[in-house]
């Protein structure tokens, strides 16, 4: 260990020296160069013209070695200890036990991100010590993992271990910090010399890194540290799609709903899980995101401090997050968020469930009407072009009527906008509401339905699912129908559009002006912002459209015609006679099943006291709670309805205990949320179980399910086998699943045992026991049918 030490404390210094001997090395060239008229005149006693070439080298080469002064620009918003005191605390409180001086200056920043630099030196000496605190960092972490936060960039300027770590870390820092800057290469001699330098001294640093997580282990505690370094690489990720995909199309409206409370919803959304694969190389520290980093992988880095990396990356983000303790966070918030929008006056505040109405609905209508004018009589979202080569014949028509000369993947992109802003417009005016929640595709909602219009649309586009499947989607949503015809919602609701569509106000002389949504290429499947349903309404009652608010002047069209591309496909649609395949009338199952992941049920259930859950059946997997399982991973099922509703799921570990108030008038709300549920399990689930089960029976002649022993032959029931022949069919009712016998020479049937319907997979008894019977038949006719 102590020869280890000392090879770093030489590759330290070697690196230190090599790089102050290849700068003196330079400037003797350099001055070599500035002086070759002089050195001419003397040697060659005339002067050389070609000369001048060189020493206009020379200065050239003595620019670029004078060392330029880093940035004194402030990295965020400064922090002064009269406005936020009880961060000042911590910060201080942290710098006393890992032994550093405390820094100068603090600054919050918007960034999943954390470090401490000299601002205003040269190569990393002199200036001014600031640390910068991540807003969003601290919303993802508790009091104690910031703290540890703290401790570990404290601890690269102490000097631990290794000597001349801390000078090699300084110079270090600051390379890097040139070589990630478009003109590093200027501000630090040549992009060549410092990238050798970072490299060489990768070890040193290193080594700096591991001492800085002890400091930050021995400050605060091993499992704080843990906590924040598993908590880093995701949220990196999360936070990029998050700000850019997410929040900035919103916030350059001019609108800013609650910054941090998005991202906290984000980080327990589906988007956010789906792209933990690629935190998996994500890092701990300023340089998080640079290929010349010089941090372990996280599961290295808690394995070190002693706590066990296997599962910490899947908690759940702190109830009491560290973002708590700033004074006046909404005020800090959109501060930091006005530094994303230059062109941005003024900010109005909003609240994530009015997004959808005085954001999204507003700027549907206002892209169709500026992308492709009026839609043409009888057009139906059936004839919506669905392909790339449909949307770039609609985007040819965009850019012509905007007087752009567009290419093939731009014509694309304008087309796909344009559809989208037409879907969106056209369902809303059909009475479907708009819920939002943060990380989740658009939701089109007619109680208890909710439709995903936008992620079905994109699927087929992308040509990963059918156009069929967009079809049925359609019918099952009511959106059927030409513009300006009734339409037929599910189950045959008839839900009544609007006499004429509802445009929007008139423009405002000073409003915000409505941004063009990002490229569809950029933003990952279903990543639109989404907040909370209204108050649900009966599916028969058409939803109102809300007045949206005054949009700023768009540009006009040049031509204020329907875009030809859609008069087209309405026409063929109409010679084909057929505006919309699909079925007629779904049920639940053609509703939730048929078109597979765009398709969910949503209910507000009781659960006592006043209090409701919300109630979520996708296609696949089920949410309660917070507690989500996936069908192809239940391994157990229960059901029952007393005065409680209840269903119970268990995922191996997972356990989803849905249960439901069913007394009195709660009775009105659970019944057909426990229903919908016990019809999910029943088409998704216990058919699986069953024949895991008979599969079980048929190889070892026996199984036991819920306690209960079956053979081949029967069901043991009170300590005797009950012939499948004499055994009827069992009943569910209520809290008990019923055995019983057929009464001989007699239509009816007598009770042998009852069991309870709590227990794990008694409901699946009446099925399996159909299943064993039929397959005992089976063997018994091919036994006859054997010959001699």
């Amino acid at each position: 260990m102590i020869e280890h030490r000392r090879s770093l404390a030489c590759k330290a210094a070697v690196g230190l020296i090599a790089l102050a001997v290849a700068h003196l090395v330079v400037v003797v060239v350099a001055v070599a160069l500035v002086a070759a008229p002089v050195i001419a005149m003397v040697v060659l006693d005339r002067f050389v013209t070609p000369s001048l070439l060189a020493t206009v080298a020379g200065l050239v080469l003595l620019w670029a070695l004078v060392p330029r002064r880093e940035p004194t620009t402030a990295p965020g918003i400064p922090v002064d200890r009269t406005e936020q005191p009880e961060l000042w605390d911590v910060v201080e409180t942290i710098a006393s036990a890992a032994q550093q001086r405390h820094p100068a200056e603090l600054h919050l920043t918007d960034d999943v991100n954390a470090y401490v630099a000299d601002i205003g030196g040269f190569w990393g000496f002199g200036g001014r010590r600031v640390m910068a605190l991540g807003l969003p960092l601290m919303r993802m972490l508790d009091a104690e993992e910031l703290g540890a936060v703290i401790a570990h960039e404290l601890g690269h300027w102490r000097r631990g271990p290794v000597r001349f770590g801390p000078t090699a870390h300084r110079v270090r820092s600051a390379a890097v910090r040139a070589l990630d800057t478009p003109d590093g290469s200027r501000r630090f001699i040549s992009a060549w010399l410092a990238e050798r330098f970072v490299r060489f001294t990768a070890p040193v640093a290193q080594a700096q890194e591991s001492a800085a997580d002890s400091v930050a282990a021995s400050a605060t505690s091993p499992r704080a540290l843990a906590g924040a370094i598993s908590r880093l690489p995701f949220g990196t990720v999360a936070y990029d799609v998050y700000l850019h995909t997410e929040y900035i199309p919103i916030a350059k409206s001019g609108m800013a709903p609650p910054f941090l409370d998005g991202f906290a919803a984000f980080l327990s959304s589906r988007i956010a899980r789906e792209h933990l694969a690629e935190a998996d190389d994500a890092s701990f520290g300023a340089t998080a995101r640079s290929t010349l980093d010089a941090h372990g992988s996280v599961p290295e880095r808690v394995n070190a401090v002693g706590i066990p990396y296997m599962g910490l990356s899947e908690r759940p983000p702190p109830q009491v997050s560290a973002a708590e303790m700033i004074r006046d966070l909404p005020v800090v918030e959109m501060a930091l968020v006005a530094r994303h929008l230059p062109g941005v006056d003024e900010l109005q505040p909003l609240d994530w469930a009015e997004v959808a109405t005085l954001v999204l609905i507003p700027g549907w209508t206002a892209d169709r009407e500026r992308l492709v004018g009026d839609l043409p009589p009888g057009f139906h979202l059936g004839a919506l072009p669905c392909d790339r080569d449909g949307l770039a014949e609609l985007g040819e028509d965009v850019g012509a009527a905007l007087g752009k000369d567009l290419d093939r993947g731009e014509r694309e992109t304008y087309g796909h906008h344009a559809a989208r802003a037409i879907i969106g417009e056209i369902a809303v005016e059909r009475g479907l509401e708009v819920r939002m929640v943060p990380g989740e595709p658009v939701w089109f909602c007619r109680s208890p339905y909710e439709f995903g219009l936008f992620s079905a649309f994109d699927d087929v586009v992308a040509g990963r699912k059918q156009s069929r499947m967009w079809f049925a989607l359609l019918e099952e949503a009511g959106l059927t129908g030409a513009v300006g015809r009734t339409a037929v919602a599910p189950h045959g609701t008839t839900v009544a559009p609007p006499t004429s569509p509802v445009p929007p106000a008139g423009p405002a002389p000073d409003g915000p002006a409505r941004p063009t949504p990002a490229p569809v290429s950029s933003r990952p499947p279903g990543s639109e912002w989404m907040a909370p349903t209204p108050a649900d309404r009966p599916a028969a009652d058409p939803v109102p459209v809300p007045v949206p608010a005054a949009p700023a002047p768009l540009p006009r069209r040049l031509s204020p015609e329907p875009a030809p591309a859609l008069v087209a496909a309405t026409s063929r649609a109409a010679a084909a006679r057929q505006p919309v395949p699909g079925r007629s009338e779904p049920g639940f199952g053609d509703a939730l099943f048929g078109v597979s992941d765009h398709t969910r049920q949503v209910f507000q259930v009781p659960i006592g006291m006043g209090r409701h859950q919300e109630l979520v059946l996708h296609a696949d997997s089920v949410t309660f709670r917070g507690v989500s399982v996936s069908a192809d991973d239940i391994d157990h099922v229960a059901y029952f309805a007393t005065e409680v509703f209840g269903v119970s799921l268990w995922a191996g570990p997972v356990e989803l205990q849905a249960k439901m108030m069913g007394n009195g008038r709660n009775r009105e709300q659970s019944e057909p949320a426990w229903t919908a549920l016990v019809e999910w399990v029943t088409a998704r689930v216990e058919q699986r179980l069953v024949e895991r089960h008979l599969a079980t029976l048929v190889e070892k002649g026996r199984v036991t399910v819920a306690e209960e022993v079956l053979t081949t032959n029967g069901i043991v029931v009170l300590g005797r086998v009950v012939p499948w022949e004499v055994l009827a069919d069992l009943d569910v009712t209520g809290d008990e699943v019923v055995i019983r016998q057929r009464i001989h020479g007699a239509d009816g049937s007598t009770p042998l045992e009852s069991l309870p319907a709590r227990r794990p997979d008694a409901v699946l008894l009446p099925a399996l026991c159909r299943a064993a019977a039929g397959a005992a038949r089976t063997r018994t006719h091919t036994h006859t049918d054997l010959p001699g």
